[in-house]
């Protein structure tokens, strides 16, 4: 029994620390919002992603930058998608909290949830 729970130990000392160890989060501006066509199975609505003014991957614990060298988040409900558009519209920053091990499409961070405020949390 005592095997046991040593390995056990050693696994979540091994892997329960990875899960907590790529979170975060990032805020700033929007830089571009992309949607796309029903008929592209890897972003189909409501799923989209957005880019954060200046925010690289140093800066968001390794995320994965697009071609503008911004992090790119993928959010997938349409209440995210309001929120990310209303501030876009508003200029005013927004804090996003991502997780590197709920990746969306593309292996891009996954917005775990997206807040709003002056100044955002």
């Amino acid at each position: 029994m005592l095997r046991v729970i040593q390995i056990s130990t050693i696994v979540l000392s091994l892997f329960g620390g990875t899960v907590f160890a790529h979170a975060g989060s990032a805020k700033g501006k929007i830089e571009l919002i992309r949607t796309h066509y029903p008929g592209n199975a890897a972003w189909t609505p409501p799923k989209f992603w957005f880019t954060l003014k200046g925010v690289k991957s140093s800066d968001a614990g390794g995320c994965r930058e697009w071609d503008t060298g911004t992090v790119l988040f993928a959010g997938e409900t349409s209440e995210m998608y309001s929120t990310v558009m209303a501030n876009y519209l508003a200029k005013q920053e927004i804090a996003v909290a991502y997780d590197m091990t709920e990746q969306g499409e593309g292996e891009f961070c996954r917005a775990i949830h997206i807040t709003m405020g002056n100044p955002p949390v």
